[in-house]
């Protein structure tokens, strides 16, 4: 299944993903640092537009795991950012 919307009228793809239960939080089920949660999240992303051949020129984050959380998920995706350069 692939998560992208595509606006040919604007050449534009949009894609996303998502890691719920996966993280630092009590209740997450799969308990890895905030930064690889981010990592692995945008990478697929990243993939998804690639695949259906876009190329990444922005990033939205939503941080549903407060303020302390940001800086590490930013962490990861500058770090799969500087790897797909």
């Amino acid at each position: 299944m692939r998560d992208i919307i595509t606006l040919p009228s604007h050449q534009l793809i949009i894609s996303c993903d998502n890691s719920g239960g996966i993280g630092q939080k009590d209740e997450d089920v799969v308990r890895v640092e905030n930064s690889q949660v981010a990592y692995y999240t945008f990478r697929v992303a990243v993939m998804e537009c690639i695949s259906a051949g876009g190329a990444p020129q922005c990033v939205i984050l939503q941080n549903f795991s407060g303020t302390k959380a940001w800086n590490e998920y930013v962490t990861g995706i500058k770090k799969e950012w500087r790897s797909l350069s």
